[in-house]
């Protein structure tokens, strides 16, 4: 059975970016990431909260605080977190989009 989770008010679902396993020479990485910020993917937004309107879309990426957030489960899947609107810190644009 497959869940669709809809975040209620200003909630953001990010998807976790996941650090690479491989060095850029081929090597694999042991060490977990220690960067304090993280990155990932809106995978879903809430409607915003009275006067609160949203800044993110779905597929925006986004910088937040490594200890920020709830981390939840979506359809047996690590990686998710629940986080307010004003954790997330910024939405990172390619010179593409720009």
């Amino acid at each position: 059975m497959s869940e669709t989770i809809e975040p209620l008010f200003d909630r953001v679902l990010v998807k976790r970016d996941k650090p690479p396993e491989k060095t850029s020479h081929g090597l694999i990485s042991v060490s977990e990431d220690k960067s304090v910020i993280q990155r990932g993917v809106v995978a879903a937004a809430g409607p915003g909260d009275g006067d609160t309107k949203m800044a993110v879309a779905i597929g925006d990426i986004v910088m937040f605080g490594k200890f920020d957030g709830q981390e939840i489960k979506v359809n047996d899947e690590d990686g998710y977190l629940m986080l307010s609107q004003r954790e997330l810190l910024a939405i990172i644009r390619t010179s593409e989009e720009s």
